[in-house]
């Protein structure tokens, strides 16, 4: 079906938007939660990836995502906006408020439905930044990446009837009751909440030492940690540079697994996605929520701090370009050789990205992996250590590479061609 759409001439963002709403129609009879953002990302994740490629190699590179959101799908009881005809914008963010505290996604739903319908959704959303970024939420990172999902592809895909639930089912899910070391992140973060969203903040133009940021997050005692971190804030320290820290802390680590790791790659690609999630809400709405937002990040290095931390990048690749040899290698699943060849490549082709990823996107992946690799696409811009993002990718592709289906049904899809 892909591939006769694409040789129909219809637009892979008409592609997406189908997908996409039989993607959202199984969700919400079958998985009302955050797996639904995650599916409709990978749609839109895929769609992002085949820009530049030739429909042939579009078909499999799109199936990569829509393949996530396939199922079942039925009805549901209609949800309908509150009997207000005029909401104020007070009020709305109050209960926003109260019912994510409650996780109350039925609801949340009706809330943003009415402020949608009111054309309040962008005070809404600004209202949800400052939600995602509360102390009850620091240890469920994934309500950021999904709901900076949504507000960042729904600027490029018309997804203004799906927002509502989207973000309801990301911010009502069901919370356990939270472990020691979330409580007592719960009760600093709240002890010291003003002192977090100071205005000031926003005027910070300090660079940081990416090495003593590293030391203060590798830290074993949670609170000095997070001390440590609101002097650097007071101390002047800019949002941009923590943020660029924090994810080169992240690709550092990432980059560190091997395969067969015992299944550690969702726990060590969740800074980078959350880092790089962060940067696209802030570069849609500014606030205090970011600072917020940092230490979540602060928190999530204390939790994962099992991963080892790394150092700067010091390999060199001593071979010469050639993509052909790093599908090979790739394919063969030879790390180590598939990694150095990337890594020539990226340094010294200007075209690259295309022939990096024409191997990698011939396998199956994840809703998560596919969010991982346009995460770290985005990330390794500017960075001085973007190599560590190359070479946990390719890693992590080839770990997860076995068993898959995407490749042949591609190979069906096109002969209709």
């Amino acid at each position: 079906a892909i591939s006769l759409l694409l040789k129909g001439g219809v637009d892979v963002e008409c592609i997406a938007e189908v997908a996409i709403k039989q993607g959202y129609h199984h969700a919400e009879t079958n998985h009302p939660n955050f797996q639904a953002s995650y599916e409709i990302q990978a749609i839109c994740d895929a769609m992002t990836l085949s820009e530049g490629f030739s429909s042939r190699a579009k078909t499999g590179i799109l199936l990569q995502g829509i393949k996530t959101a396939s199922g079942s799908s039925g009805d549901r009881m209609k949800i309908v906006a509150l009997p207000e005809n005029d909401i104020d914008v007070t009020k709305l963010g109050k209960m926003l408020h109260r019912y994510s505290s409650d996780a109350s996604e039925l609801a949340l739903e009706r809330l943003l439905i009415t402020a949608s319908e009111q054309n309040k959704i962008t005070d809404a959303e600004k209202i949800l930044l400052d939600i995602v970024t509360e102390p009850y939420y620091v240890n469920i990172r994934q309500a950021l990446i999904c709901v900076s999902a949504s507000m960042h592809y729904g600027s490029i895909i018309d997804m203004d009837k799906y927002k509502p639930a989207l973000y309801a089912w990301s911010l009502g899910n069901g919370r356990s009751e939270p472990a020691r070391d979330v409580k007592d992140a719960i009760a600093w973060l709240t002890a010291n909440a003003v002192a977090i969203s100071n205005k000031k903040f926003i005027n910070n133009d300090q660079s940081c030492d990416l090495e003593a940021v590293q030391l203060i997050v590798g830290g074993n005692d949670l609170l000095d940690n997070f001390n440590q971190f609101l002097f650097l804030l007071e101390s002047g320290t800019s949002f941009e540079s923590l943020l660029d820290a924090f994810s080169i802390i992240s690709a550092r680590r990432f980059s560190r697994l091997a395969v067969n790791n015992g299944g550690m790659w969702n726990t060590a690609s969740q800074g980078i996605r959350y880092t790089s999630s962060l940067r696209k809400l802030t570069d849609k709405y500014q606030g205090v929520y970011k600072f917020k937002a940092l230490f979540h990040l602060v928190f999530y290095f204390f939790e994962s701090r099992w991963i080892k931390f790394a150092g700067p990048w010091k390999a060199e690749s001593d071979l010469d370009i050639d993509w052909d040899q790093f599908a090979e290698a790739f394919n063969n699943s030879n790390v180590k050789e598939a990694t150095q060849y990337a890594l020539a490549g990226v340094e010294g082709d200007t075209q690259w990205l295309n022939p990096f990823l024409a191997p990698l996107l011939e396998e199956d992946h994840s809703s998560v992996q596919l969010n991982t690799l346009t995460a770290c696409l985005s990330e390794m811009q500017g960075k001085g250590e973007w190599q560590h993002y190359i070479s946990g990718m390719v890693t992590y592709a080839i770990d997860e590479k076995l068993g898959q289906n995407v490749k042949a049904a591609a190979k069906f899809g096109r002969s209709y061609l």
